[in-house]
C-alpha cells in the first residue's frame, strides 16, 4: 500500500499483467519477480522509459532494453533488510512449530501438552548460510545480535565472512 501510495504521487499508477495489450501506454515499469521482459515483450511497450527494480535478480532483456532506449535501473539490497526480517521470522515459525500448531488448533487437534507443540530455543544454536549477499549479512547480524545466534557462513568470500565476525 505505501508503495503505491508513494507511486501515485508521481502520476496515475497501474497493476498490468505482462501482456502486449496492457503494456502499450506505459511510461515506466516497476518489475518484480515472476516475469521476465524479453526483448518481444519490451517491444509491446512502446512508451517505456525505464525499468526499475529493487531486488537481486534483473527481470529484463538489459541488452534488449538498451537498444531500445529503455533504461534499467537495478537496486539490489533495497529490500535486503525486509527480506531478511521475513526469512527470520520464517525462523523462528519453523523452529516453535507456529505454523503446525495453527493448523492443529484450526482442526482442533492442538493438546498444549504435546511434544511437537513446543519449539526449540535458538539462543548457541548454529545458523548455516551459504553466501553472504545483501540479504544474508543481514540475516546473520539479527541472528547473532537478537537471538545469540552462532553464525557459520559458506561462499566465495570467506575474507569477508571473517571481517564481518564470522565464521
Amino acid at each position: 500500500y505505501r508503495l503505491r501510495t508513494e507511486l501515485e504521487a508521481l502520476g496515475q499508477v497501474r497493476f498490468v499483467a505482462p501482456t502486449p495489450g496492457e503494456l502499450a501506454d506505459i511510461d515506466i515499469l516497476y518489475l518484480f519477480a515472476g516475469f521476465f521482459f524479453d526483448r518481444e515483450l519490451l517491444t509491446t511497450a512502446p512508451r517505456v522509459v525505464a525499468t526499475i527494480e529493487i531486488g537481486t535478480a534483473i527481470h529484463c532483456d538489459v541488452a534488449a532494453a538498451t537498444d531500445l532506449g529503455i533504461v534499467v535501473f537495478h537496486n539490489p539490497g533495497a529490500n535486503a533488510q525486509a527480506v531478511a526480517e521475513h526469512t527470520i521470522g520464517l525462523t523462528l515459525a519453523l523452529s516453535n512449530g507456529i505454523m503446525s500448531s495453527d493448523r492443529r488448533m484450526h482442526t482442533h487437534e492442538f493438546q498444549l501438552a504435546a511434544r511437537r507443540t513446543w519449539g526449540i530455543q535458538l539462543k548457541g544454536r548454529t545458523m548455516g548460510l551459504i553466501g553472504f549477499g545483501n540479504v544474508a549479512r543481514q540475516v546473520a547480524r539479527i541472528a547473532k545480535d537478537g537471538l545469540d545466534m552462532r553464525i557459520q557462513v559458506w561462499c566465495r568470500h570467506p575474507d569477508e565472512v571473517e571481517a564481518a565476525g564470522y565464521e
